[in-house]
């Protein structure tokens, strides 16, 4: 529920609020993401004199995948059908990121300049053997050093 409150807070403020009230609400937005662990932070950054706010990925350590091929390619195939429901081509992974408590974070090229798009991949044993992929995603944000 209080993600849903700074939400919408974030939102109302987008609308053209003082750049005080944009740091505040980066602020409160990102100890809710800290606090539920995800990757993703907001910041402030100046454009043509305007503040606005920008999702950025936390600086997290590059790794390959703990999947095995079989897993990988199912991996994939969840994350294609999810970018097809958005409009967007075929995905291309560009890099993963290792997260805590085994999720990785699988990172897309975007076909809008100075944006990427991730997905948080989890994968957990099935009740019933297996593996369970637990999926979280599409996340678009901006690569540090990406906007100007």
């Amino acid at each position: 529920m209080r993600s849903l409150t700074a939400l919408l807070a974030l939102l109302l403020l987008l609308a053209g609020c003082a750049s005080a009230d944009l740091r505040q609400a980066a602020r409160i937005a990102n100890e809710e993401a800290v606090a539920s662990g995800s990757p993703f932070r907001w910041e402030t950054h100046e454009v043509r004199g305007d503040t606005v706010l920008r999702r950025i990925m936390i600086d997290l350590p590059a790794g390959g995948t703990s999947a095995d091929a079989q897993l990988q390619q199912d991996i994939l195939a969840l994350i294609t059908k999810a970018e097809r429901t958005q409009s967007r081509p075929a995905p291309a992974v560009t890099e993963i990121r290792i997260l805590p408590k085994g999720r990785e974070v699988w990172v897309l090229k975007s076909a809008t300049p100075g944006e990427a798009i991730a997905y948080i991949v989890a994968l957990r044993p099935a009740s019933r053997g297996g593996t369970d992929i637990v999926l979280t995603g599409p996340t678009p944000f901006t690569p540090r050093g990406a906007a100007k």
